[in-house]
């Protein structure tokens, strides 16, 4: 199931009493089209459009051993609102190497959605990044350690780096479309 064919559902027109265009917003499956031409989708319809890709990522039957690589991950800002809004926040996003030094000298950061069980508390809402681990099939230096599962899960099908690249923009795109933060500005 490839992801460069996603296309979030069309949730129809607003009215005018909404104060924002009636023009149809569609992401294209490049992910290079851009949200300032197009409608400001609602909240609503920026979640349903989430979940739509959401869907779109293979499966895979985890066997829940991965929460040792449930660290430091970032999430657009709607992503961020939907695990705020369950009580999770996520600390601000930190690099590569910073990581790798913090996971060297003993002190890995833990993902605050962690229960103390060792499962996801907020698994039904969680960020795009979270869904893809373990069915991205390149090992990339722009993936830096790769996102596949070290324990032996299967998944049903893979992504490569591209499709997870242009998910990850298009998800930027409507987040701030809806919220009015980018990545670079939460800091």
């Amino acid at each position: 199931m490839a992801m460069h064919g996603m296309r979030p559902r069309n949730r129809g027109r607003r009215d005018a009493a909404g104060g924002r265009d009636t023009a149809t917003t569609r992401l294209g499956p490049s992910g290079g089209e851009t949200m300032s031409r197009q409608r400001i989708p609602t909240r609503a319809e920026a979640i349903a459009a989430l979940e739509d890709l959401y869907e779109q990522v293979p499966a895979i039957e985890c066997k829940g051993l991965c929460h040792d690589s449930c660290t430091s991950i970032d999430a657009s800002e709607l992503e961020r609102e939907r695990l705020a809004a369950r009580g999770v926040t996520l600390p601000v996003h930190m690099s590569y190497e910073r990581l790798q030094a913090l996971i060297a000298t003993g002190k890995t950061p833990r993902c605050p959605a962690l229960s103390p069980l060792n499962t996801c508390s907020v698994y039904d809402v969680r960020p795009l990044i979270c869904r893809v681990f373990g069915v991205v099939r390149d090992r990339s230096d722009l993936i830096r350690g790769g996102l596949r599962c070290e324990h032996g899960c299967i998944p049903d099908a893979t992504i490569d780096a591209s499709e997870l690249f242009r998910a990850l923009r298009q998800i930027e795109e409507l987040s701030i479309a809806v919220t009015g933060v980018p990545r670079s500005r939460r800091l």
